[in-house]
């Protein structure tokens, strides 16, 4: 399976791709979208670049895809 990643428009910045890492994703990947909208929204609104919230949301999201789930594949 594919993990997409995310494209960030940095304010007047270029827009910054965001690789997500490689890894092994389950078949059933729900809630890795919400685990990456919460994640980025707690980041950003503690300070965090959108590049930088961005980054670590994907972090969570891919983490959460490697099990199946919703509440179970977060930690």
């Amino acid at each position: 399976m594919v993990v997409p990643g995310a494209a960030v428009a940095d304010g007047d910045a270029a827009t910054v791709a965001v690789s997500p890492p490689r890894l092994e994703a389950v078949s059933d990947t729900t809630g890795a979208g919400d685990a990456f909208v919460g994640t980025f929204a707690t980041r950003y609104a503690a300070g965090a670049s959108p590049v930088d919230a961005a980054r670590d949301a994907i972090a969570v999201a891919s983490d959460s895809v490697t099990r199946a789930g919703t509440q179970k594949s977060y930690r």
